[in-house]
């Protein structure tokens, strides 16, 4: 795969829903402005993971590339935990990576 073919990745490709989906939840369920901040930080999160990677499959330098990969890979972790927060708040609970409501979103 040459420089720049970023769309061919599978991160990327994941990246996208994510991004998208993360939008979407945001203004359904954090709608009023006291979870401005909370919304401002998670799209910021996502947005941040999606062009990291495109920016570090442009770097010449491997070593720009893995640390590029490595914020996208942290401000993903970053996004992960705010809707952590999220289900603990709501008193929610956290899906087993088994659950089958899990294997049917996948399938989606």
């Amino acid at each position: 795969m040459g420089r720049g073919g970023y769309q061919n990745l599978l991160v990327y490709q994941l990246a996208i829903p994510i991004f998208d989906l993360t939008h979407h939840f945001c203004r359904q369920y954090f709608a009023d402005l006291r979870h401005k901040r909370t919304v401002e930080q998670m799209e910021q999160a996502v947005r941040s993971g999606k062009q990291n990677i495109v920016e570090a499959s442009k770097e010449k330098s491997q070593m720009s590339n893995i640390k590029l990969t490595g914020v996208a890979r942290a401000s993903f972790e970053e996004l992960l935990e705010d809707y952590r927060d999220f289900l603990r708040l709501s008193r929610l609970t956290l899906w087993d990576k088994t659950d089958p409501r899990l294997e049917e979103i996948r399938r989606w």
